[in-house]
């Protein structure tokens, strides 16, 4: 019996194989983690033209996702946090669970300025719902840029043996998850 396969045009196999090189090729340099991850999304991002070739799933337990929206109802813009909870649980990269949309490309999605989408995210991270990582750049003291994750307590996105080891150095989210049967990693 002969084995079907998918045709893949030729463009698409050289753009894999130029961006297999390019993973490869970062990995090497030895750089700091949160270069080198900067630099995978924008890989991917380029590789894919932002779009995920497959179906993609992200876990969220039923219960994680009530818990998650009952508390964003007593925040203050509640719609607007809904929204912005939204477009960062349908934006993480796979396994680490970085946000993969800027500030403004968040801003910009919700209709409101960056500074609310920076309010709102301090809201989500006082919940433990996101947290951030201040990401050090050579020759830059003090503050650096900030990348947010997406708690794997409360969603994930990836292998489970990768969540269960992300979820050990994470805290849980709000009492309401904590008490819930969804909070396990």
């Amino acid at each position: 019996m002969v084995a079907a396969t998918r045709f893949i045009p030729r463009a698409e196999r050289i753009a894999k194989v130029k961006a297999d090189e390019a993973r490869q090729g970062v990995l090497a340099l030895g750089l700091p983690e949160s270069v080198t991850e900067d630099i995978m999304v924008a890989i991917a991002r380029h590789e894919t033209g932002g779009v995920l070739p497959a179906w993609k799933f992200n876990m969220i337990s039923p219960e994680q996702c009530l818990a998650v929206w009952d508390a964003i109802r007593q925040m203050d813009r509640p719609e607007l946090t809904r929204h912005v909870f939204d477009l960062v649980l349908t934006h993480i990269e796979p396994n680490t669970g970085a946000v993969t949309l800027t500030r403004e490309e968040i801003s910009d999605r919700v209709g409101t300025e960056p500074r609310n989408v920076s309010t709102v995210m301090t809201q989500l991270e006082e919940h433990k719902v996101i947290f951030r990582r201040r990401l050090k750049v050579a020759g830059m003291r003090g503050r650096g840029p900030v990348r947010y994750y997406l708690n794997p307590h409360v969603a994930w996105n990836g292998k489970l043996e990768v969540r269960v080891e992300e979820s050990k150095q994470m805290p849980l989210p709000f009492a309401v998850i904590e008490g819930g049967k969804g909070a396990e990693p």
